[in-house]
């Protein structure tokens, strides 16, 4: 499976020469997801870390709605982009949910085995955890956002109802 070439375009895998992205690579295992399917659910145990490799991944987030409880869509993930990263933290449970958009393949990474190819290779484990880090940090500027504009409808429908 050519996995390398790929996975060097993932934001995740940025810095990370040819033989180190090589060496990701033999941890990957393809999978094909299809439309609708789910990947995982929030709260879930995080086991693997998953890059998609084509199609389109949405997140979602788990909402009461109309009284159902719903997985509403938080953003949608083209390829190259990793999902799943609770699997390299602790408490390892996953944030969000995760399902198939369209016809999707991805790639799995256990995270025991990146664990050990991080100890044993620790400039990977350290330039694939600085680029988590941003990838962390993206999705909560994005919900910050999300929640932000919330806030403020609530706010401002309180202060329209205020005598």
């Amino acid at each position: 499976m050519e996995v390398h070439g790929s996975l060097g375009h993932s934001p995740l895998f940025a810095a990370l020469n040819a033989t180190e992205c090589d060496e990701l690579s033999a941890l990957a295992e393809a999978r094909q997801v299809a439309p609708g399917e789910r990947i995982f659910r929030a709260g879930d145990p995080a086991s693997h870390l998953f890059v998609v490799r084509s199609g389109l991944v949405e997140l979602t987030m788990s909402l009461r709605v109309m009284g159902d409880v719903k997985d509403v869509r938080f953003q949608t993930l083209g390829p190259g982009h990793a999902f799943g990263w609770s699997a390299l933290v602790a408490p390892h449970r996953l944030t969000m949910g995760a399902r198939a958009a369209e016809p999707t393949g991805v790639w799995c990474f256990a995270a025991d085995a990146l664990g050990r190819l991080f100890e044993i290779k620790p400039r990977i484990g350290s330039v694939v955890m600085r680029n988590l880090m941003q990838v962390v940090s993206q999705r909560l500027v994005e919900a910050y956002a999300l929640w932000g504009r919330e806030l403020q409808r609530h706010v401002d429908d309180t202060w329209r109802s205020e005598p």
